[in-house]
C-alpha cells in the first residue's frame, strides 16, 4: 500500500479527498462528550445573519442536515463565519468541537478547525 493521497478538484479548489476523514454521522453528535473534536459533512439548509459580538468577534449559525434527514447546528466563529455559505451548500466541518446550550448539543467550528464547501468555495 502507497502513502499517496487522492485529491479532488471542485471549482477552483483543491483538496485531500474527505473520504480519508473519520466523518460521524450527525445522529451520533448528540451521543458523544462535550468537547469533542469531530469531523461531520452535511448540506446547509439554513444560514443565520452574521452577528458581530460585544468582543468584535464575528458569529454566525447554521444548520447541516445529512442524507438521513438528522440536523445539527453549527457555530462559526471569526473568519469562518465571514465565508459566503448558503443554503443547498455541502459543507465538511473538520475538527469541529461539540459544545452544549441549554441542553442541546451543537458543534463549534473556530480555533483549529476549518470548513469546506463543496460549491465551488472553501475556508
Amino acid at each position: 500500500m502507497t502513502d499517496a493521497t487522492v485529491v479532488n478538484v471542485v471549482g477552483e479548489w483543491i483538496y485531500p479527498n474527505i473520504v480519508d476523514h473519520d466523518i460521524v454521522p450527525l445522529a451520533e453528535v448528540h451521543n458523544l462528550p462535550i468537547e469533542s473534536c469531530i469531523d461531520i459533512e452535511g448540506v446547509c439548509c439554513n444560514v443565520g445573519d452574521i452577528v458581530n459580538t460585544d468582543v468584535n468577534r464575528y458569529r454566525r449559525s447554521v444548520v447541516l442536515i445529512d442524507s438521513n434527514q438528522f440536523k445539527i447546528n453549527v457555530q462559526l466563529w471569526d473568519e469562518d463565519a465571514l465565508t459566503p455559505i448558503t443554503q443547498n451548500s455541502t459543507v465538511f466541518v473538520r475538527s469541529g468541537r461539540i459544545k452544549e446550550y441549554d441542553g442541546r448539543k451543537f458543534v463549534s467550528v473556530g480555533g483549529g478547525s476549518y470548513i469546506k464547501l463543496m460549491n465551488g468555495s472553501a475556508r
